[in-house]
């Protein structure tokens, strides 16, 4: 069965992203500083999860419908960890170091407030970029996936703006973000190209806008006498 877009929003959203109706903030208090403050950092390109990688479930279930437990689909930490260090060894498939010019723009795309993608009920992340202290402790994590348009970050870096009855997150430059994958020679999985990526990404994004207006147009109708 598939699910309306706000219903999907509904289940998707509060274990994904920190979100709030409003004006997007830059960083959850100095959280921010934190990427200025690595020394080094590695984007990653992990496999599919599968059974063999769901973990116990925190006691603030975030995930109410997976009975079983938390899905092992990403690679952020629990209780104050950055990252699963067992599931980023695991499941990386590939892995480049991130050049200063390259985090310089990767932290414009993440901190971008005029952007709109919709969401779809996935969440499988791919991709990942891990921030280092010289000793090569992790800082903070930027987790991706580029199937559903979700991005979710540890520790929190920024409250993401969630226009009301939108499926989707105002703000981060995905395909931005993709490009600086392309250029470290990464696949951009489930994408075969960055065109496909962009092709898909525009005309996603041109559906679900069409969808809106249509139903703000019903909604409309509904209301004249």
């Amino acid at each position: 069965m598939r699910l309306p877009p706000a219903l999907v929003l509904a289940a998707l959203l509060p274990p994904l992203v920190s979100c709030s109706v409003g004006r997007p903030v830059s960083a959850p208090g100095k959280n921010r500083d934190l990427i200025s403050q690595a020394s080094f950092c590695d984007a990653y390109v992990f496999r599919d999860a599968d059974k063999r990688d769901h973990r116990p479930s925190p006691e603030e279930n975030t995930y109410p419908f997976m009975k079983e437990g938390h899905p092992g689909n990403s690679i952020l930490g629990q209780g104050g960890a950055i990252v699963d260090v067992a599931a980023v060894g695991s499941r990386v498939l590939a892995q480049a170091r991130v050049s200063k010019e390259q985090i310089s723009r990767l932290t414009h795309a993440l901190y971008k407030t005029d952007s709109f993608h919709p969401m779809s009920a996935c969440y499988n992340p791919h991709h990942a970029v891990v921030f280092y202290t010289e000793d090569g402790e992790p800082l903070c994590c930027i987790e991706i996936c580029f199937s559903c348009n979700a991005v979710e970050t540890t520790p929190k870096l920024r409250t993401w703006r969630c226009a009301p009855g939108q499926a989707g997150i105002e703000g981060a430059d995905l395909v931005a973000m993709a490009e600086i994958f392309r250029e470290l020679k990464l696949p951009l999985t489930p994408y075969k190209s960055l065109n496909d990526l962009k092709e898909d990404k525009a005309e996603r994004s041109k559906k679900y806008r069409a969808f809106l207006r249509k139903e703000e147009l019903a909604a409309r109708s509904k209301q004249e006498p």
